[in-house]
């Protein structure tokens, strides 16, 4: 068994009509979704993931303020 973890950006679906930010199509997802999975990739960050994986690595408590900010009123 094969576990992936996949980190999508926000995605053009119906289930997040109220992300004020720009969006990825959900067929852009499945396409790198899957291209990582052909590639053994067991974390797949795709678009703006990517960079706030990175940013995650070198500044842990202040990417955790910003993203827990974005649900908090």
């Amino acid at each position: 068994m094969k576990v992936f973890d996949v980190l999508p950006p926000p995605t053009s679906t119906d289930l997040n009509t109220d992300v004020k930010r720009s969006r990825v199509s959900a067929e852009t997802v499945a396409a790198k979704m899957l291209r990582g999975m052909e590639r053994n990739r067991y974390e797949i960050a795709i678009g703006s993931s990517n960079t706030l994986r990175l940013m995650e690595r070198i500044a842990p408590r202040f990417i955790e303020k910003r993203v827990l900010g974005m649900f908090s009123g």
